[in-house]
């Protein structure tokens, strides 16, 4: 994903129709008030996304104890569930298929983890 600077600077680039700047190049020098407040503002954007989702989440998760209570209800809440987070080592493991493990399903659980930006490192490896 790219970073709050690089973000901002494509915003910047939009806007101007060119590319008028270069990443990094800028944004050390005070006189580039915009391109701080675009990072400023993106910054803002990324928390109330955040807060909004943590939202959103809550209402779910309450939505689905009404559904328990009282099972006629389940109609009406359908659309406020939201499914649950699925763990991407979990998801990794199903894909790998994972029982009689042997160096097949050792590099099949790597590459699964792998395509989901995720490693294997080893307790105590600094360089996870």
């Amino acid at each position: 994903m790219p970073t709050i600077e690089e973000r901002a600077l494509a915003l910047v680039n939009e806007v101007a129709g060119f590319d008028y700047l270069i990443a990094g190049d800028v944004m050390d020098d005070d006189r580039d008030y915009m391109l701080k407040a675009l990072c400023r503002a993106l910054e803002a954007h990324d928390a109330t996304l955040a807060e909004f989702e943590a939202f959103r989440r809550k209402v779910s998760d309450k939505a689905e104890v009404v559904k328990k209570l009282h099972p006629t209800a389940a109609c009406y809440l359908g659309d406020l569930i939201l499914p649950k987070p699925v763990d991407p080592l979990v998801e990794a493991i199903r894909e790998a298929s994972v029982s009689d493990a042997d160096d097949g399903d050792a590099s099949r659980l790597r590459a699964a983890l792998a395509k989901r930006g995720l490693k294997l490192v080893e307790v105590g490896d600094d360089r996870a």
